[in-house]
């Protein structure tokens, strides 16, 4: 431990001393290791390996300044490009960064000369690229899919492009050669976002070892995945350009499939599929799928029984209300979105609780659409679940959290956690003060108590990112 110690004082001496203009060079080309005489009165001891460990893990920028400063980081910086997943968005800031996006650890790169730079340096490292045309003039776009995409197809494992539907033609065309053929013999995980305009656009032969598939928008192939037999993960959202009658087909050909994620009209055809040939599915999303999804059954139903994790999407409240041909006896998680369509007026209220509580299994649930005068009716029912999230559209009374845990433990509820989001955090004193005096009372009447706090959450972020949390105390 001493020695990570002594290693942190130099890299943020240095930080503090080396000169941060960049000149026309790429910082850290550094091809033997570089130990400044000055530097190696500290370091001397430190093991090479040791030295790039924490570099890496230190970021981007503490290894950019440790290149300033001479010591060794050209193995750091190759080992930066090789572990995290590179995000390109350029837009013309001069900017290089550490970021986080869905558990991910990225390095974002905002300017396009510093990205062919980096990689003209550090490509043959790199294995994740993640692109977004949005904004982009087509000679950047085109730079990027001839001398980044195409030129490091052969190493990728994993890529994903967001591509405005005006240039989805030209980069397609770009990624392909002189034959029209495109060929990522490594690829694991592909997402797009946009039009596939290439046809034919056989996935099989473009991704042999594919794993992950990710499509949202539309492809002019229809069959583009009737070849496909090794995924794990499968989400489309294609506008309907890929119908049930691929569906089913490509849910035959996978049965290893863990996770799938649907989006458009499906009917019992696509249930009974599920049912037949995914008996290792854990997760299943569902988005606007359509009522003949959730009509209720004639004869049978069908059980989902390793399916763990289901969110859903909904239009009208009468999919979930009433019977559906579906069941998890083993569900653990439920997420539902009830589409927040003021017009229709498609809110959920308390009669959600019994679709909630037919799950007796269910450990969480998350719920976004609730109106402010149903979500105490709506927690009160519940039975199995321990932990309970919902983003509210409303005030959050504080007269109703007095009658909630006043007479929470009347009720059969296991309730652990509360989570309320859509929560404006400058008001977090009044609700800490007032639960304060609630659990004054609660102690003195001998009722379990419950602890308030303000958290943060990144994942809701089109609302406020805070929530307040209540968890119950022992």
């Amino acid at each position: 431990m001493e020695l990570f110690y002594r290693l942190a004082f130099v890299l943020i001496f240095f930080a503090g001393i080396i000169n941060q203009s960049e000149g026309g060079n790429v910082f850290g080309i550094i091809s033997t290791p570089v130990i400044e005489p000055e530097v190696n009165a500290n370091q001397s001891h430190l093991p090479y390996e040791l030295i790039d460990e924490i570099l890496i893990r230190a970021g981007f920028e503490t290894t950019k300044n440790a290149a300033h400063a001479k010591m060794r980081s050209g193995e750091a910086i190759k080992r930066i490009f090789a572990n995290r997943t590179i995000r390109l968005i350029p837009h013309q800031y001069d900017k290089v960064t550490d970021c986080e996006r869905e558990g991910d650890v990225c390095l974002l790169i905002e300017d396009h000369e510093r990205t062919m730079k980096l990689f003209r340096y550090f490509g043959e490292h790199v294995r994740r690229i993640d692109v977004n045309y949005v904004s982009v003039d087509d000679h950047v776009c085109h730079d990027i899919n001839e001398n980044i995409i195409k030129k490091y197809a052969k190493q990728l494992t994993e890529l994903k492009l967001y591509t405005p539907w005006e240039l989805s033609q030209e980069c397609w065309q770009d990624i392909s050669n002189e034959n029209g053929e495109i060929h990522f013999p490594e690829m694991k995980k592909f997402e797009y976002d946009g039009r596939i305009t290439k046809n034919p656009f056989d996935v099989h032969s473009i991704f042999p070892k594919l794993e992950i598939f990710k499509l949202e928008g539309e492809v002019d192939d229809i069959n583009c995945l009737a070849n496909v037999r090794h995924l794990k993960e499968l989400s489309l959202d294609t506008e309907e350009s890929l119908g049930e009658d691929q569906l089913v087909h490509i849910i035959a050909n996978n049965k290893q499939l863990t996770k799938l994620s649907l989006s458009g009209q499906h009917t019992i055809r696509t249930i009974r599929s599920i049912d037949k040939h995914l008996k290792n599915l854990k997760t299943l999303n569902v988005n606007n799928v359509g009522k003949e999804f959730y009509a209720p059954p004639t004869n049978k139903v069908y059980n989902f029984t390793s399916v763990t994790s289901f969110s859903a999407t909904v239009k009208g409240l009468d999919e979930l209300y009433g019977d559906i041909p579906f069941d998890m006896p083993n569900l653990e998680n439920l997420d539902l979105d009830s589409g927040r369509d003021i017009l229709s007026n498609t809110w959920f209220d308390h009669r959600i609780t019994n679709f909630i509580n037919r799950f007796h299994k269910l450990e969480t649930v998350f719920l976004e659409g609730l109106i402010e005068d149903s979500y105490m009716n709506c927690i009160e029912s519940l039975t199995h679940v321990k932990e309970f999230g919902a983003i509210i559209f409303g005030e959050i009374q504080l007269s109703s959290l007095t009658v909630f845990f006043e007479n929470f433990d009347k009720t059969k509820s296991n309730l652990k956690t509360i989570k309320i989001f859509n929560f404006d955090d400058f008001e977090y004193p009044l609700y800490k003060k007032k639960m304060d005096k609630i659990n004054n009372h609660l102690e003195e009447s001998m009722k379990p108590t419950w602890q308030i706090s303000c958290e943060h959450g990144k994942q809701w972020n089109t609302y406020t990112p805070y929530y307040l949390k209540f968890e119950r105390d022992p």
